[in-house]
């Protein structure tokens, strides 16, 4: 077993290849995954915890031996206060109109300052989840939605984009009544 800096489980990209039902040097796999493995590779190892969530985010699937499950988990959503389901767009939501609030005193906002303001929030939420909140700023920067930039030491600063993403050539805009 090999562990990381953070003392995380570490599974190699030929297992997460294995587990996405494909082999490490199919080409279709590297241009569904590419995204992530660039994001969270170390030389050729993923945290395992954060691949189990990956995979059940995508709903790809829920492995077997799922490490995430003994976290705690809110009994209500923090967004909706919805008792039955915490929507992704509610994460998605409240992660944005964080970096959207922080920006108004700073501008990229410091990945480091967006933890702790919805760490320290009272509401029990998924994003106090390290893998859960690593993965949905990911999603949000893959999807165009936030813009990440880094700073003189290698930091990584986040802001909203203000622009909209287009949904494909030759598409029509989305009018929302």
């Amino acid at each position: 077993m090999k562990y990381n800096s953070k003392y995380c489980v570490m599974m190699s990209v030929n297992e997460f290849a294995t587990l996405c039902d494909s082999h490490y040097g199919d080409i279709g796999f590297h241009k569904e995954h590419g995204p992530f493995m660039a994001e969270f590779q170390q030389e050729g190892w993923i945290p395992r915890e954060l691949v189990e969530f990956y995979l059940q985010s995508r709903g790809i699937g829920v492995p077997f031996l799922v490490s995430t499950q003994v976290l705690h988990k809110p009994r209500t959503c923090c967004r909706s206060g919805n008792s039955l389901i915490c929507s992704t767009a509610w994460k998605e939501t409240k992660l944005r109109e964080t970096i959207s609030r922080l920006e108004e005193f700073i501008h990229p906002v410091p990945q480091a300052l967006i933890w702790h303001d919805i760490f320290i929030q009272r509401d029990s939420c998924f994003l106090k989840n390290d893998y859960e909140w690593m993965y949905f700023l990911f999603h949000l920067v893959d999807t165009g939605r936030l813009i990440r930039l880094k700073n003189a030491e290698g930091d990584d600063l986040y802001s909203v984009s203000l622009v909209p993403t287009k949904r494909g050539v030759g598409r029509p805009k989305k009018y929302i009544y």
